[in-house]
């Protein structure tokens, strides 16, 4: 099935999205390796943390915040 859109024909079946994804990963690893940390951190906290390791991890966090306050 194809539409009209922006002048151009539009076939969905066309579009592969994983090439996009592949492409920005590859042209920009940093942010994806950032994204990718941040991710998995906050899902680790919301699903897996126990009460032990969310005390090591906002002790990690005051720490961290302590050293970025120091570099400004």
């Amino acid at each position: 099935m194809t539409e009209e859109k922006s002048g151009q024909k539009y076939d969905p079946e066309r579009w592969d999205y994983g090439k996009y994804i592949k492409k920005y990963r590859d042209r920009n690893p940093e942010k994806h390796k950032y994204y990718s940390y941040k991710s998995t951190t906050k899902t680790f906290i919301r699903h897996h943390a126990t009460e032990e390791e969310l005390n090591e991890l906002k002790k990690l966090i005051n720490e961290r915040r302590e050293e970025i306050q120091s570099d400004n």
